[in-house]
């Protein structure tokens, strides 16, 4: 299905395999690429994401509903927009986020980081890596909340979060 895809060149991904059930791996995606909102959203069978370009910028719904992924690839830096990015992958067990925390509010009234991980049952201790300069944007209350962070307390979901080092930009 992806032997096809463009190598450079696109700026928008914008719904582009968006539920394609039998889809299982994505390759890289090219350089360049700024918009991926509801790109593979509902790709049931998707487990494995190649490399995302450092030009990224909105992946709102990116990966939502995929099922079966259990670890996202690399989130760069340049990510501001990710609303529902991971929204329902209740297999999802490992993230990198290199990007800082945003809190701004788009002009359908949510946050930019509105419901990331909302749903996503398996994510447990220092599961989420942050670079450890943005960690305590990450851990505030209504960050947690925010991003929809499973956990009855405060402490349990900030638990799930680990800042790295090596992760800095």
């Amino acid at each position: 299905l992806l032997e096809n895809f463009p190598e450079a060149g696109l700026e928008n991904l914008y719904g582009c395999f968006g539920d394609c059930v039998e889809l299982t791996t994505i390759p890289d995606i090219p350089d360049g690429v700024k918009t991926m909102i509801s790109c593979f959203e509902g790709c049931k069978k998707l487990t494995s994401v190649g490399k995302l370009p450092s030009s990224v910028e909105n992946m709102n719904d990116c990966f939502k509903n995929c099922t079966n992924l259990a670890s996202a690839p690399d989130i760069p830096a340049s990510v501001t927009l990710m609303q529902g990015s991971f929204e329902n992958c209740t297999n999802l067990s490992e993230v990198r986020l290199r990007c800082n925390y945003n809190s701004a509010v788009d002009s359908s009234n949510k946050k930019a980081f509105f419901n990331i991980f909302k749903n996503c049952t398996s994510l447990s201790k220092k599961s989420i890596k942050v670079p450890k300069v943005y960690y305590d944007n990450y851990v505030q209350g209504a960050a947690l909340n925010t991003m929809a962070i499973l956990g009855a307390t405060v402490i349990e979901k900030e638990e799930k979060f680990e800042g790295l080092t090596e992760l800095n930009p």
